[in-house]
């Protein structure tokens, strides 16, 4: 019986060097309760420059997110049967902009 092969590459030139991962983990090792974004500011303070995401994906790695604060990706969406039953808006504007905001897009759930 022949099943599928596996799909994964056989080399990750961009997965972060090893040498930066220790540092990664020795930082968290200091600091056990902060996650990635703190993490990320006491790096870049170092010398070292990963974004958020990569920080996260090397803590997993090296088990270091404690599981109470992994959580599941959404399952449920949101889409409605009819359109307008549901819209959703979102709002940005720049800190310290003193004129009134306007949404900066609109979307009806069902078109998503």
């Amino acid at each position: 019986m022949c099943g599928e092969r596996s799909r994964k590459p056989l080399a990750s030139p961009w997965r972060t060097d090893a040498v930066l991962e220790q540092q990664v983990v020795e930082v968290r090792l200091r600091y056990p309760d902060w996650g990635a974004r703190k993490l990320q500011v006491v790096l870049a303070r170092e010398g070292v420059e990963l974004a958020r995401n990569t920080l996260h994906r090397i803590l997993l790695r090296h088990d270091r997110v404690k599981e109470v604060d992994q959580h599941p990706a959404a399952l449920q969406r949101f889409e409605r049967e009819q359109p307008n039953e549901w819209w959703q808006m979102d709002f940005k504007r720049p800190k310290g902009w003193p004129q009134p905001v306007a949404p900066r897009s609109v979307l009806a759930a069902h078109s998503r």
